[in-house]
């Protein structure tokens, strides 16, 4: 049943009580006049309602993993490391300009498409720079870059984008982007690339990733 307003007060007016009242009175007779009859008592058993988490849902999504957990990680702090001693994941020096894949620490969904589906993919991450050099110049600064990684089509297109210069030490970045995956196992994880442009010597930058996160939805017909 689909119900339409028979009026409408004109812009910035007041409803009209009478009116108003008028309006529960029609709804309350289209209600009263639907056939009983035709809704079966009990025509959906509690037997036969899947849970959502279950290898025997059903549905127009799938929100779980391979094991039956929520498509959803987030790691933080030692969580992502060590890499480098500190307790954090560092992207330095030897990894500037190359996409780094968080799923190399963890930080990777795994799931069964039913079918050829779309999936909605969502990451984010939170990362500050050591503090050595940063204000040694003006000039000096540094971007770091988002995306997610699908095992159907590769890199998303979709970025997000977080920058560091004399002024800003750290930044918080995410991004969602839609992949068309064929039926069978799927996977998801971000990916980061650290690019910094400075001048002179001694002033070298790590990007310290504190926290990363990503959640999954598949969505079918």
């Amino acid at each position: 049943m689909y119900y339409r307003r028979k009026s409408y007060p004109e812009d910035g007016h007041s409803d009209i009580p009478d009116e108003l009242w008028s309006e529960f009175q029609r709804i309350r007779g289209h209600l009263s006049s639907v056939d009983q009859n035709n809704v079966e008592a009990r025509s959906i058993a509690r037997s036969k309602i899947a849970d959502p988490t279950t290898a025997g849902r059903e549905g127009v999504s799938d929100i779980v993993d391979l094991d039956g957990d929520f498509l959803y990680d987030e790691r933080k702090d030692d969580g992502l490391g060590p890499v480098d001693g500190s307790g954090f994941l560092t992207l330095g020096s030897g990894r500037r300009g190359r996409w780094y894949d968080l799923a190399k620490k963890g930080v990777v969904l795994r799931a069964r498409s039913r079918g050829d589906a779309p999936w909605l993919v969502g990451v984010s991450v939170s990362a500050s720079v050591t503090p050595r050099g940063l204000f040694n110049s003006g000039s000096n600064r540094g971007n770091l870059r988002l995306r997610i990684r699908s095992s159907s089509e590769g890199l998303s297109a979709a970025e997000a984008v977080g920058g560091f210069n004399r002024y800003c030490d750290a930044c918080s970045i995410a991004t969602v982007s839609c992949f068309l995956s064929r039926g069978g196992l799927v996977q998801f994880s971000p990916v980061l690339l650290f690019d910094q442009l400075h001048e002179g010597e001694g002033e070298d930058w790590s990007v310290k990733i504190h926290q990363a996160n990503i959640f999954a939805v598949g969505l079918y017909r």
